[in-house]
């Protein structure tokens, strides 16, 4: 499927499919990729129109190769090429459309979510550090490599027992602190390479250099040149934003953790407050009445000394128990779905920083046409490629942890 030259910034210059090494180039209808700061790995689900049985004849069977091959050239800052290896683990959503032609769609991981699933992990990390371990995790079990994280400030005696790498993976996440945070994820970036980042620290500090925002498209200067980047323009946009009562209950603005030493029998109880660990988000809390909230969560930790090796419970444990959930649920505030026109290399912005520009809410003041609390700094934590009818089309969810002014 080829545009020989792309008029329009939707336009895909190559996309070539092959299964266990066969061009099915020309049966495939619609080939969506997925991926997401919360998974260690990458998803696609491929539709085929089949009239030449080639679910037969090659044949397509679970652990069948697919090979997704895209490349654009529109003259955007995402333009380049990809190459994209997946596993066929499903066949589904099989259609029989008239005489010898059915559709079906493949579904389709990274080879490290097959190898998670045949993978159990029985080990003692003794006196390491999160990121130490999560990067033997990625080694030794996965077959892959830890191609970056941020040093934490903890180190643990730590037993995982049976598990998958994945759930080892995340379990790290949880109990990696920094400055006495807990917001750590770990998540792939490329193909066998993972990241285990601090989200405090993707937001500072992973800057992609791209604003996306929203233009009358085709505008051209003098000389008939583009005025922008129309690969990153907005075509549509909505905001999912918060949900006060959910949040209470789940720990968002205050939370309680009780503990009880079953050796001294004596009951402690540690009150978190949003902001605790982070003092900027506490600068822009855009709120006053849930401050007496530390009874809508409240959870249980039994303890006696020695339970954590020779480390303090209070500093370590207890500071992610509680900081983990808020940082969580700062994820789920405000976030906004916008769709670009895209490029092949759009892959390359999971988990980086990103400006937006939309347009103002309020009355405009000093000539400010964009919004004031909603533009500015985004992470990007979910991205969704469509390629069809040799377009391409790019889904993407931004998180904002902050807003830019506290809401008065």
């Amino acid at each position: 499927m080829r545009v020989e030259k792309s008029g329009n910034f939707n336009d895909v210059k190559n996309i070539t499919v092959t299964i266990d090494g066969k061009d099915v180039s020309g049966f495939m209808n619609k080939a969506i990729i997925y991926q997401d700061i919360f998974l260690p790995c990458w998803t696609a689900i491929v539709t085929i129109e089949d009239s030449s049985n080639i679910l037969m004849n090659i044949p397509i069977k679970p652990g069948s190769k697919i090979t997704i091959e895209v490349e654009t050239e529109t003259e955007s800052v995402l333009d380049g090429s990809k190459s994209y290896d997946f596993i066929i683990y499903k066949l589904g959503n099989k259609i029989f459309k008239g005489q010898m032609h059915y559709q079906y769609s493949l579904y389709c991981a990274s080879q490290g979510f097959l190898t998670n699933q045949t993978n159990r992990i029985s080990k003692t990390y003794s006196n390491k550090k999160p990121e130490d371990c999560v990067s033997n995790v990625c080694s030794e079990f996965l077959g892959g490599s830890l191609a970056k994280s941020d040093p934490s400030d903890v180190t643990y005696h730590t037993i995982v027992p049976n598990w998958t790498p994945y759930v080892a993976g995340w379990w790290f996440a949880k109990l990696a602190l920094k400055e006495n945070r807990s917001d750590y994820v770990f998540f792939m970036v490329d193909f066998d390479q993972y990241w285990f980042r601090s989200i405090e620290e993707l937001f500072k500090n992973e800057k992609s250099g791209i604003t996306f925002k929203q233009k009358p498209t085709n505008l051209r200067d003098d000389a008939g040149n583009f005025e922008d980047d129309y690969g990153i323009m907005l075509n549509r946009y909505h905001t999912d934003d918060y949900d006060g009562v959910g949040n209470l209950g789940a720990g968002y603005y205050k939370t309680k953790l009780l503990s009880y030493d079953v050796i001294n029998k004596k009951w402690e109880s540690k009150t978190f407050s949003f902001g605790d660990d982070i003092a900027e988000d506490k600068e822009k809390k855009p709120w006053e009445i849930f401050d007496q909230a530390e009874n809508a969560n409240v959870s249980f930790l039994p303890k006696h000394p020695g339970l954590h090796s020779n480390q303090t419970i209070d500093d370590q444990v207890t500071n992610w128990h509680v900081s983990r959930k808020s940082n969580l649920l700062k994820l789920e505030q405000n976030k906004l779905q916008i769709q670009i026109p895209g490029g092949a290399k759009v892959w390359e912005l999971l988990g980086r920083n990103c400006q937006v520009e939309l347009p103002s809410h309020q009355d405009q003041e000093e000539g400010e046409i964009y919004d004031k609390y909603y533009k500015g700094d985004y992470l990007i934590s979910h991205i969704c490629q469509i390629y069809s009818s040799g377009n391409i089309t790019v889904n993407m969810e931004l998180i904002k942890k902050r807003l830019e002014e506290r809401m008065i």
